[in-house]
């Protein structure tokens, strides 16, 4: 998908990378794309941080449980060109790669958690909501859209802070 001025093309399936501060790189993959704004995109990130480029044969054997962080994310950085489109691998297959349901704590009520569900199509979609016990929601990815910055920050402390 692209937008207005895009500099690279970008679609579900698309490897990609991410900086980190320092240099170093992450990877990134595009799972699911809203179908209404194209601007909302669900994925996933591996480590490890990485010196230079990889290829698309580097990313061959990954897979969603290598994965060190899952989320949707906006696409500032594909479209300015910051995280660079490596391209799809042969065979990609969307149902291996899915969307997961999330969890969402609320702020001001403590321990009351919302399990949240996306359409499986669409991470732009209103997704399906139910309490959930604090046990029930241990190891669900976070609810909520991170921005580039977010990604990137989340990327360098998970894979170069010790």
């Amino acid at each position: 998908m692209t937008r207005r001025g895009a500099t690279q093309k970008y679609r579900e399936g698309d490897w990609f990378t991410v900086p980190l501060e320092g240099g170093p790189f992450a990877l990134g993959l595009i799972a699911r794309s809203t179908k209404k704004s194209h601007s909302i995109f669900f994925g996933y990130f591996f480590g490890p941080a990485r010196a230079s480029i990889p290829s698309l044969w580097d990313v061959a054997d990954l897979w969603p449980a290598d994965a060190v962080w899952v989320g949707m994310f906006g696409d500032v950085g594909l479209h300015d060109g910051t995280w660079r489109v490596l391209g799809r691998t042969p065979g990609w297959d969307r149902d291996t790669w899915k969307m997961p349901a999330f969890v969402h704590k609320d702020a001001l009520v403590p321990g009351r958690w919302v399990l949240r569900e996306y359409p499986n199509e669409d991470p732009g979609a209103r997704p399906v909501g139910r309490r959930i016990g604090e046990a029930e929601a241990v190891g669900l990815p976070q609810d909520g859209l991170a921005n580039a910055a977010l990604v990137e920050l989340r990327l360098t402390r998970l894979l170069t802070e010790a």
